[in-house]
């Protein structure tokens, strides 16, 4: 998960490894829980205090040193966020607080600095609730094992669900991550029969070993999550723990081999340290780290891995150096503090006077955030509003503006500046979904019938020309979409007698809030000149596309913005992007200046 994090190709799936240690965690707890339950010896107290020791001492010096880093490097609207974070991480909300912000493969998330904390939630969440659960099924006599397969059943389905009503929310929220503790406490309560043939014990450990880890190569950002795509890898874990207990394995040799058993040891630690890390070099960098980079950031993080494991957990895990007193005290105190200090740095709206003079650069363009409620859609197109959706109103011709968020960011400016056209500009704009007929995107289930609704549109107001726009290569690219699909799509409306233009790619900085630029651009000699930085876009892409559509219909944002592969992120004051790929009002309004034609 560390190597996916830092950006390697190699595991496109390797956000799939939190799923392991939810089955480990499940295991692990379940099984103390459930034999101290048993025989009447369990004592609520013991737990948490064993809990408050293990999570809370390194947790809370994590917190504390992020947040002293972000008072350094963070700009206010980060350092704001970063406060709200820390109030939620104290509370064990936070996959609460990420959910209700941001989508986890979302740009934004990249600088996020304790977004890794949602996983740390959702397993505090489940051990609020399996410890009274399992104490109530011995009183009234049951046996735990049909209720925690049916609550793992319900939990799996709701998942395989979820996907579909909030691929996000799916994510992050504990009744959808449920089912993957629940694996492990299955295993932890013998649901799971003993293999007696040894031969046989040994194949399926070597077959659950391969299956843990085939997710890593052959998921990506775009596959549905966890849902169906987590079970190998559940599955896998938990196969691997259950042909493991009490017998050594092949499989278990490997894993128990003396740098494996080390970086067990670190590895909560370096599960805390390692995201802050990265964003913060990546942050400073203004831009993704090269390898040589990326092998010291490695190194950093597990040397502060093993300090954190030496110098705060061995000592608050042991009984005679720190009473059982001191953890609720410490725990308690430190956690109301931090809570504290993160809600008085979101209400100080992050500090701006720490900047003092740069604070003036410090300005964020106007949030492209949709005109109407339900005229950019995350969901199903019944939603969308209709005439409600019109963004300007003239004698003119319909003009139809369909895509994805890559549309809805013109939309304020054409709204604002109306009375320059004489056009009636429609908005119909879909989170994530490009407008291409025929196209269907596993993280946004709606795209295609959100697209065919485009025809009825059409045919409903009269549209004679559509402008579409999109963030193609991200889209096309990881997808796997051939460009003749966009292609096909302006043929087919052109068919219904539609003008159809085309808006390529625009930049796409490899940072989420161009923001923080104000301190790099204040130390320049003259801070208000045009700053240039480089992006993640292919420079070739937009005319590749071109060639393959109607290049005469067909406008190049990074013509303007662009130069010697470097793009404008900055000028007279001003921040062209409101995150690493959105134009702000500004950026909005400079390149509708050199496309008006296509809206009038």
């Amino acid at each position: 998960m560390v190597l996916f994090h830092l950006g390697s190709s190699i595991l496109p799936g390797g956000y799939a490894g939190v799923d392991i240690f939810f089955v480990i965690s499940g295991y692990l707890i379940t099984r103390i829980i459930d034999r101290e339950a048993a025989v009447g010896s369990f004592r609520i107290i013991a737990f948490y205090e064993r809990r408050m020791r293990r999570i809370f001492p390194a947790l809370l010096v994590t917190m504390a040193a992020t947040f002293a880093a972000g008072l350094v490097i963070f700009m206010p609207d980060e350092l704001r966020d970063l406060g709200a974070s820390i109030v939620a991480t104290a509370a064990f909300s936070s996959n609460i607080l990420f959910w209700m912000q941001t989508d986890y493969f979302a740009g934004p998330a990249e600088f996020k600095p304790l977004l890794h904390t949602w996983s740390l939630a959702v397993e505090e969440q489940f051990y609020i609730v399996v410890p009274a659960l399992i104490v109530l099924i011995y009183k009234v006599r049951w046996r735990p094992q049909p209720v925690f397969v049916l609550l793992t059943l319900i939990s799996f389905a709701l998942s395989c669900l979820w996907v579909f009503v909030d691929s996000s929310g799916n994510y992050f929220l504990p009744h959808t991550r449920a089912w993957e503790l629940l694996a492990g406490s299955l295993v932890a309560l013998g649901v799971v029969p003993r293999i007696a043939n040894d031969k046989l014990n040994e194949a399926l450990a070597l077959g659950a070993l391969m299956l843990l880890v085939a997710p890593f190569f052959l998921l990506d950002e775009t596959s549905a999550f966890p849902a169906w795509n987590a079970l190998a890898t559940c599955i896998g874990a938990a196969l691997l723990i259950h042909t493991g207990e009490g017998r050594r394995t092949i499989a278990g040799t490997l894993l128990g081999v003396r740098p494996m058993v080390a970086l067990g040891l670190v590895s909560y630690s370096l599960y805390l340290v390692h995201w802050p890390v990265i964003v913060f070099t990546k942050y400073s960098l203004l831009r993704d780290p090269t390898p040589l980079e990326r092998a010291a950031i490695l190194v950093v993080i597990v040397a502060l891995a093993w300090a954190s494991w030496r110098f705060v957990e061995q000592p608050f895990r042991d009984k005679r150096r720190v009473s059982r007193r001191t953890v609720f005290v410490f725990g308690l105190a430190a956690s109301v503090g931090a809570a504290a200090f993160g809600f008085a740095t979101f209400a100080l709206d992050g500090l701006p006077q720490r900047l003092g003079t740069e604070a003036r650069l410090v300005t964020r363009g106007d949030p492209q955030e949709n005109p109407s409620a339900n005229c950019f859609l995350r969901e199903d197109w019944r939603q969308w509003q209709g005439a409600d959706c019109f963004l300007t109103r003239g004698s003119g011709p319909v003009i139809l503006l369909w895509g994805d968020s890559h549309a809805l960011q013109f939309a304020p400016v054409l709204r604002a500046e109306a009375s320059r056209f004489d056009s009636n500009v429609l908005l119909y704009a879909s989170a994530a979904c490009p407008p291409v007929f025929g196209i269907d995107i596993p993280t946004r289930p709606n795209c295609r019938a959100n697209n065919d609704h485009a025809l009825e549109i059409i045919r409903q107001f009269g549209v004679t020309r559509a402008v579409l726009s999109a963030y193609w290569q991200r889209i096309l690219h990881s997808i796997g979409a051939d460009p003749a699909m966009l292609l096909a799509t302006v043929r087919r409306l052109e068919a219904l007698g539609v003008d159809v233009r085309i808006i390529g790619d625009n930049p796409d900085f490899p940072f989420a809030n161009p923001t923080y630029l104000g301190v790099r651009l204040a130390r320049r000699e003259d801070p208000d000149a045009p700053f240039y930085t480089g992006v993640r876009n292919d420079f070739g892409f937009n005319a590749h596309l071109a060639r393959s559509v109607t290049p005469t219909h067909f406008y190049d944002p990074m013509t303007m913005l662009c130069r010697d592969r470097e793009c404008l992120a900055y000028e007279n004051g001003e921040l062209l992007m409101v995150d690493n790929a959105h134009l702000s009002s500004y950026g909005a309004k400079k390149l509708l200046s050199q496309m008006e034609s296509f809206f009038k």
